[in-house]
């Protein structure tokens, strides 16, 4: 990505840049803009976009995309992160206990917290719940995957990580279906292109059928991980098998 686009201050985009950013046309971005299909508004009769939008909007289209683009898009970053570098049993927790988004979000930074991973909780956490003001994370099929795109020194990530919580009984988060959620993947990266990488590869991950029903039954966390595991390793082999087919 260029660099200018790339800076952590350059929140409003334009027309130009919005197309760059996402690599399509100038003519695609505006006929979506004009169909209310990316988030953007007129100023001056000007197209102006805002990133951290325009990325939740990007997150958003992965539950929806084919697993082909999922995979494409994985393939592109220059290290694909496999689950086992962001997540160990200490950011496992199997007893997520039912309340509001502000107590369901304070349990997952717990495990972050005491692992030195977060300098600034209580930023962090309203940075959390700041993004959960504009849209739910919770995606819909008892599955929420509550982030923020972290540009804030105070928040700064030095490495990516994950937090896995399961609510046996299932709680109220305004899923985008009603219903209620019961598998929460907390994401954390030190940069967009990171974030968007790892949402979608997580985006596979849940969709696979079975996972989801299989990480609300498991006993114990190393149980989780073996089922977090094993997934990983078959979108692994999809890319092997895609990248083969491509030589």
């Amino acid at each position: 990505m260029d660099n200018n686009i790339n800076n952590n201050n350059n929140d409003i985009m334009t027309l130009a840049e919005i197309a760059k950013y996402l690599k399509v046309s100038e003519k695609t971005i505006l006929r979506m803009a004009n169909k209310g299909g990316i988030p953007g508004t007129k100023v001056s009769n000007q197209w102006r976009f805002m990133r951290a939008m325009v990325d939740d909007w990007l997150i958003g289209k992965m539950q929806s995309v084919s697993k082909k683009n999922l995979v494409k898009l994985i393939k592109t970053a220059k290290k694909i992160i496999p689950i086992s570098d962001i997540i160990n049993s200490e950011r496992i927790i199997l007893n997520i206990r039912t309340g509001s988004k502000k107590a369901i979000l304070e349990q997952l930074i717990r495990p972050l917290v005491l692992q030195g991973q977060i300098s600034n909780p209580k930023n962090f956490l309203e940075k959390l719940l700041k993004r959960e003001e504009m849209i739910s994370t919770a995606i819909g099929h008892g599955v929420a995957l509550p982030h923020f795109r972290d540009s804030d020194n105070n928040n700064k990530i030095k490495n990516a990580c994950m937090v896995l919580g399961i609510c046996k009984e299932g709680t109220d988060f305004d899923a985008l279906d009603a219903e209620k959620v019961y598998v929460f993947i907390l994401i954390c990266a030190p940069s967009v292109e990171v974030h968007l990488r790892l949402m979608a590869k997580i985006s596979l991950l849940i969709r696979k059928k079975g996972t989801v029903d299989s990480l609300r039954k498991a006993k114990n966390t190393a149980e989780t991980l073996e089922i977090l595991m094993k997934t990983d390793q078959e979108i692994r082999n999809i890319n092997r098998e895609s990248m083969k087919k491509q030589l």
